[in-house]
C-alpha cells in the first residue's frame, strides 16, 4: 500500500496524534454514528463466522503496524466470498518494540464467533468493519445454555432490530448503530443468531426492492 493511500485513510477518519513517544504511538479516531439501514446498504460483505488466527505485519515505508485476523465464514448474509476465509486487517498493533494504538478501536478476539459488516473486503482501511464497533456483533451462549444469542461488540444484548439511518447532522458514535435495541421490554428475549440473521436478510431484501 502506498504512503499516500495510508495518509488519506488516516485523514479520512480525522485521526489526531495524542501522544508520540520513541517507540509508542497513540491516535484518536472519530467515527460517525450510523443506523442499521446504513450498515446494510453500505457494507459490501456481511458474514457470520469465527475468528481463527491473528498476526501482525509492519510496513516500513509507512512506519505502520497492521493486525490481521482470519475469519472463517460460516454463512454469508450479503455479498460473496471466494473460498471460506476473509482477512480482516486493522491499523495498529505491536511489531518488535514499536506499538501503534488507535483509541476506541475494538479488535475481535481469536475464537470469537460473530457477525461482521465488512465495508470493503478488497481494500485496506484503518478499520475493516463499517462504523467500527457498530458493524461488529458477537455470538455467545445464552444464560440457560440452550441458544446462541447475539450481542454488540461490548456484549450488550441485542433484543430487536428496526430500520434506522443516520440523520441530517453528523454525530459521533457512542454505542451501537441506530435501530439496534439493547434494552428489553417486559418479556422480551435476546435475539438468537438465527433470528438476527433472518431479520437482517429481510431488511436487505427490502432495501434491494
Amino acid at each position: 500500500m502506498s504512503r499516500s493511500h495510508t495518509s488519506s485513510i488516516l485523514t479520512r477518519i480525522s485521526v489526531s496524534i495524542i501522544t508520540l513517544l520513541a517507540i509508542n504511538s497513540a491516535y484518536a479516531g472519530t467515527v460517525k454514528q450510523l443506523g442499521i439501514t446504513d450498515l446494510l446498504r453500505d457494507a459490501q460483505l456481511i458474514a457470520h463466522g469465527r475468528i481463527e488466527d491473528r498476526w501482525v505485519t509492519y510496513d516500513q515505508t509507512t512506519d505502520t503496524a497492521y493486525t490481521h485476523f482470519r475469519l472463517r465464514v460460516e454463512d454469508v448474509i450479503k455479498g460473496s466470498v471466494k473460498g471460506n476465509d476473509v482477512v480482516l486487517s486493522f491499523v495498529g498493533g505491536t511489531w518488535g518494540q514499536r506499538t501503534l494504538v488507535i483509541s476506541d478501536m475494538h479488535m475481535p478476539n481469536v475464537g470469537e464467533e460473530g457477525v461482521y459488516f465488512i465495508e470493503n473486503p478488497s481494500r485496506q482501511q484503518v478499520h475493516p468493519l463499517l462504523g467500527w464497533q457498530q458493524g461488529h456483533f458477537v455470538v455467545h451462549q445464552s444464560e440457560d445454555g440452550l441458544h446462541q444469542v447475539v450481542a454488540t461488540s461490548d456484549l450488550s444484548p441485542v433484543f430487536s432490530i428496526a430500520p434506522a439511518a443516520h440523520g441530517a447532522y453528523i454525530e459521533t458514535s457512542r454505542g451501537p448503530a441506530l435501530g439496534i435495541k439493547t434494552r428489553a421490554d417486559s418479556g422480551e428475549q435476546q435475539l438468537s443468531i438465527g433470528e438476527f440473521k433472518a431479520q437482517l436478510r429481510a431488511m436487505v431484501e427490502v432495501g434491494n426492492e
